[in-house]
């Protein structure tokens, strides 16, 4: 179910309302007429400002407001991410893949209305919320309806790059204006086991060499 934003608490990086001023007057006498000192309280609070500035406009873009509010599920109504099914190779659904099995991710969308096709975003996270891979398609290509409808769209992994951990895939549906009609964060989860000693949360995928052959070629 879409939901709207509650209240929710602060964001990180809001200012505390203390400035230079609150700073410098509570310096020791000797400390505030120091001029060097004083010059020095007022760039670093001008500096700090800044850094709190560009700290709330990476935040909006990374975690908007419905996410800092603890939602997982938001957007207009006018479109939405009905299901979301992740197949293995023989077809059935998956909590748990090997590492280097192809699968597949089975999406279900409906529009409740006549929209322009909006983009269809998918994220794999690591359960710290880390993205380890993304992307995306033009739903207008995948069978979006003209009207009232729905749509089933699919995205084939043959070589997933996933070797070890917990991960989850987030859905958007956004329009070209950047507009979020369905935002699912918890779409799926599912486990991915290691087919050997590997380490890490994705395989290298390299090949060992012996230099000194190759130079002498």
């Amino acid at each position: 179910m879409i939901s709207s934003p509650p209240s929710g608490p602060p964001r990180h990086g809001q200012r505390n309302g203390r400035s230079a001023d609150w700073m410098l007057e509570r310096l020791p006498k000797r400390w505030r007429e120091d001029r060097l000192l004083c010059d020095f309280v007022t760039i670093f609070q001008r500096i700090a400002d800044e850094l709190v500035h560009h700290a709330d406009q990476l935040a909006d873009d990374v975690d908007p407001a419905e996410r800092v509010s603890g939602l997982r599920e938001w957007g207009t109504g006018e479109a939405e991410i009905t299901s979301a099914r992740l197949l293995d190779p023989t077809g059935l659904d998956a909590e748990q893949l090997l590492a280097g099995d192809p699968f597949r991710v089975e999406i279900e969308l409906t529009s409740r209305a006549a929209i322009a096709p909006p983009r269809l975003h998918l994220e794999i996270r690591d359960s710290t919320g880390l993205l380890v891979a993304e992307d995306s398609v033009d739903t207008a290509t995948v069978g979006w309806p003209e009207g009232a409808g729905d749509a089933t769209v699919t995205l084939d992994v043959d070589e997933p790059a996933l070797a070890f951990g917990r991960f989850r895939i987030r859905l958007g549906l956004v329009t070209d204006e950047g507009r979020s009609l369905h935002q699912f964060d918890d779409a799926l989860s599912f486990l991915v086991y290691p087919d050997g000693e590997e380490r890490g949360l994705v395989r290298l995928g390299g090949s060992w060499g012996d230099g000194a052959k190759e130079k002498a070629r």
